[in-house]
């Protein structure tokens, strides 16, 4: 239905300025052919890549991130892959890296999810501000198990906060080497070559 999500596009483009600006630069549609979500998806990346529209500004900004927590230190890091490296995420020999994420907010909104089921306090694990030595809001709540006031460790915090986590793991790269993937659809076969994730 490429002709209705063209449509839809402006359809609605006098009722905002950014849409009429929107309409009155555009000189052409392009398409390419793909034979599954996947292949469209790198696509559509590589073309906004290449071409840097003004008005696709969220998907140039995104980047993955991974969460990195330490064992004997709960405040969570928000790394962004790149500043990892393939090998690192690949190896999962590190297993303080969760992720990706796809930006800086969902890892939060994961670690929040995460030290809320852990009873972790949130200023320990560097989510809050505030003075050490006094309560957090968490802890207000009956939601922490003290760490803001002294009465649990800093390390054992790091585990619990590790276990709840444990869902977003970076997994070891499972195949000795690179993989292809296939994608069979409409526009043919695309083949996909795909190593450390």
């Amino acid at each position: 239905h490429l002709r209705q999500r063209i449509a839809a596009h402006f359809s609605g483009d006098h009722a905002s300025e950014r849409g009429l600006r929107l309409a009155s630069e555009t000189r052409d549609v392009r398409w390419q052919a793909s034979a599954g979500a996947l292949g469209a998806r790198l696509a559509e990346i590589a073309w906004i890549g290449e071409s840097r529209p003004s008005h696709n500004a969220a998907l140039r900004r995104t980047a993955a991130v991974f969460v990195a927590i330490d064992a004997d230190d709960p405040r969570a890091r928000i790394v962004a892959a790149d500043a990892l490296g393939p090998q690192r995420i690949a190896d999962g020999a590190e297993p303080r890296l969760h992720g990706p994420f796809t930006s800086r907010a969902a890892a939060r909104v994961a670690l929040l999810a995460a030290a809320a089921q852990a009873r972790a306090c949130l200023r320990a694990c560097g989510l809050e501000r505030g003075r050490d030595g006094t309560p957090c809001f968490q802890r207000q709540l009956g939601r922490c198990a003290g760490a803001c006031v002294g009465l649990e460790p800093r390390a054992g915090l790091a585990g619990r906060l590790r276990e709840a986590m444990s869902p977003h793991r970076t997994r070891p790269w499972p195949w000795p080497g690179a993989i292809e993937l296939h994608e069979h659809g409409a526009g043919g076969v695309d083949r996909h070559l795909l190593e450390r994730w």
